[in-house]
């Protein structure tokens, strides 16, 4: 596959993670203006801002392949971190049950229990799909940073290749002795 190709794809997947990312700074947003400041606020916000600065790493990658070395390891990280924590909200009861007695948006609307479990559900999802993006966005710059640095690796093996001909070759009996010439 052509490598502006797979740099487009790695965009478009970018794109999609940038965009979430924005998302997780427009609810803790939303949610500064509409329920009490407190400290998971500023945990979400400070999550939406490390994911909008490897989303603008991933941009400016493009012929650059340790900067993008340096996405694929930030975006590598942010895919566990978000797997487990939605699979410790979905399965983690103690965690579950902390979330569900924490959701208290009583000025926007009354939330019962069965609404509580919806929105953790949700978050849940929203979470498991912006890990989806995480590791399609991995693969993609992956894809894209073997096609950067495939001319390497064809010039270290042709480099290679032409040292296997001189090898073990003992190059001080290269210079041929004036006494054995006259001979």
């Amino acid at each position: 596959m052509d490598k502006e190709l797979i740099y487009l794809i790695f965009m478009f997947f970018n794109t999609f993670y940038g965009l979430s990312a924005a998302s997780v700074i427009g609810g803790g947003i939303y949610l500064i203006i509409k329920i009490d400041f407190n400290e998971y606020i500023i945990i979400i916000l400070a999550a939406g801002l490390i994911m909008t600065l490897i989303s603008v790493i991933g941009c400016i990658s493009r012929k650059r392949p340790r900067l993008l070395f340096i996405y694929m390891i930030l975006i590598c990280f942010i895919f566990f971190v978000e797997l487990v924590l939605a699979l410790v909200l979905k399965f983690y009861t103690n965690i579950n049950d902390f979330v569900k007695n924490n959701i208290n948006i009583s000025e926007i609307m009354e939330v019962n229990e069965e609404e509580k479990e919806k929105i953790l559900n949700i978050a849940v999802i929203i979470l498991l799909s912006a890990s989806g993006f995480c590791l399609l966005s991995f693969l993609c710059a992956l894809f894209y940073y073997r096609k950067l640095t495939e001319k390497e690796r064809k010039n270290k093996e042709v480099k290679l290749k032409g040292d296997e001909f001189f090898k073990g070759l003992d190059y001080t009996n290269l210079n041929p002795d004036m006494t054995t010439a006259s001979n």
